[in-house]
């Protein structure tokens, strides 16, 4: 019979293959989350009371999904339905990172960083040097004459969410000393900076420079301002690698100013389009919003996106924030803000890495549209469970301090 461990680690490190491991179904499923809804089911039979704890601790999120189910059936859109599976896959996660938080070591989180390299480099050069984009999900979405095109990706359908996955993974592995962990494994440190450089997002970036530069400077201003000068350094190494990017294709110069307007208008423009929408509607429906999936059926005929222009049950945008603003309302958004407020006090602050992911999450929440990615971000979850449920083992925080690959300490 195999051990919770060795599934754990099955679990975590698949999630770095992300579409090579998707099976459409409708919704489209991966096999570590088929793996968790499977382990749960196993595990949850015989000890039905693990999932109480964890759910009642993240007691905010779970309102934010129970006034999600509540919306989408009073509005009943087409689509909401499928949204609802997304939620539903996320507390089961929440459930799983809550029982499984003392069998994540260090050993995991270095084989999803090398995972993710390796993929990452293989798939770039793979593009680099014969000119063959991977693809397992659209493979027309390589062909728009976007640098999404230009940048690693590993197998994922988009290098923004290669990012995230590899930016949330990366604060774990430093954990608090990001000297440790640059002495300890220095040729995991500088392949992590290739793959980020060549990744070219920048947003994930910003944030680890926030994350650990701030902190340090408190600390330590000397330390704090060399390590400031080489985050900075790398984020210029990174912006001038999205700088750089050339289109081959006839027209190419013309077609990558459009993108470059595009990715910056994707973010604001619906904002502002949303805004002014809502001003011209009742109270009922700017604090309750249109209804979970109401993006598809309202807000795109009425050209609130700038992204998306065919209805479609379920789509989102090119942020999260204006989407749910439409979707739930204030109601809908300040539930969620809440429970990131409230899970960023009840983390003690010496864990500064994990508030940083907590700011992180919300960066990737006003940029990305992330609401459809939750239930593939194990790392994310694994952090909360350690901040709602071992704050008093606090002093047990960095996986970079774990010397024994097997060992079982709590994050």
């Amino acid at each position: 019979m195999l051990k919770l461990d060795k599934i754990v680690l099955f679990i975590y490190v698949s999630f770095a293959l992300d579409s090579l491991l998707k099976i459409n179904a409708g919704v489209q499923l991966h096999l570590g989350i088929i793996a968790i809804l499977l382990t749960n089911a196993l595990v949850l039979l015989k000890k039905p009371y693990l999932a109480i704890s964890p759910l009642t601790k993240n007691y905010m999120f779970v309102l934010f999904v129970l006034y999600c189910a509540i919306n989408g059936f009073s509005y009943n859109h087409q689509g909401y339905a499928g949204l609802l599976v997304y939620l539903f896959i996320v507390c089961n996660l929440i459930i799983f990172c809550s029982y499984t938080v003392s069998h994540i070591n260090k050993r995991a989180l270095v084989y999803f960083q090398l995972v993710m390299i390796v993929t990452g480099l293989l798939q770039y050069g793979l593009f680099k040097f014969f000119g063959y984009q991977i693809s397992f999900i659209d493979a027309e979405h390589y062909q728009k004459g976007s640098s999404v095109s230009h940048r690693l990706r590993g197998f994922f359908v988009e290098p923004n969410w290669f990012a995230i996955a590899f930016t949330f993974n990366t604060v774990l592995l430093i954990g608090t000393n990001i000297e440790r962990f640059c002495r300890q494994m220095p040729w995991l440190t500088g392949l992590t900076i290739i793959v980020i450089v060549l990744n070219g997002t920048l947003a994930t970036l910003g944030a680890l420079l926030i994350i650990y530069s701030v902190p340090y400077v408190k600390k330590s201003p000397l330390k704090g301002m060399f390590i400031i000068a080489v985050l900075a350094a790398i984020l210029v190494a990174t912006f001038s690698f999205r700088e750089g990017i050339k289109l081959d294709q006839a027209g190419a110069s013309a077609a990558y100013g459009n993108t470059q307007v595009l990715n910056h208008s994707s973010r604001v423009e619906p904002i502002i389009r949303v805004l002014d929408f809502q001003s011209r509607q009742d109270f009922t429906q700017v604090f309750f919003g249109h209804g979970l999936g109401s993006w598809a059926t309202i807000a795109v005929p009425n050209q609130l996106s700038v992204l998306v222009f065919v209805p479609k049950p379920g789509v989102r945008d090119g942020s999260e924030i204006p989407v749910i603003l439409f979707e739930l309302g204030i109601l809908g958004a300040l539930i969620l803000i809440l429970d990131l407020i409230i899970t960023f006090i009840k983390c003690p602050a010496r864990n500064y890495h994990y508030r940083g992911a907590l700011i992180l999450f919300f960066i990737c929440l006003a940029l990305y549209p992330t609401l459809k990615f939750w239930m593939y971000m194990p790392y994310y979850f694994y952090i909360r469970a350690f901040i709602y449920q071992n704050q008093k083992n606090s002093n047990v925080n960095n996986y970079s301090e774990l010397k024994d690959e097997h060992k079982k300490e709590l994050l």
